[in-house]
């Protein structure tokens, strides 16, 4: 008889949380003035967490790292935003 295939889920985890300058997370300026805002900026934000994937499938488990969307950038879009990830 033949095994039936394991169902494949995909879950979000956080392995830990990031903070990042105020200046970065809310895009302000453009050029060298974005990179000086973000550089020297005194304000942090609050620890929003940091997501990978995880994928359960028959072989065995795989963990994805994706890194940070480029839609992070964004007006309203937050670090680490699962949400954000999921529209890129």
């Amino acid at each position: 008889m033949l095994a039936s295939p394991m169902a494949t889920t995909v879950r979000a985890i956080s392995p830990g949380l990031v903070q990042v300058r105020r200046a970065q997370r809310e895009s302000r300026g453009s050029g060298a003035a974005r990179i000086a805002n973000m550089l020297f900026d005194k304000d942090w934000t609050e620890w929003p967490p940091i997501y990978v994937w995880v994928i359960e499938h028959e072989e065995g488990l795989i963990v994805v790292d994706t890194g940070e969307t480029s839609r992070v950038h964004e007006r309203g879009a937050k670090a680490g935003d699962p949400a954000v990830a999921a529209r890129a």
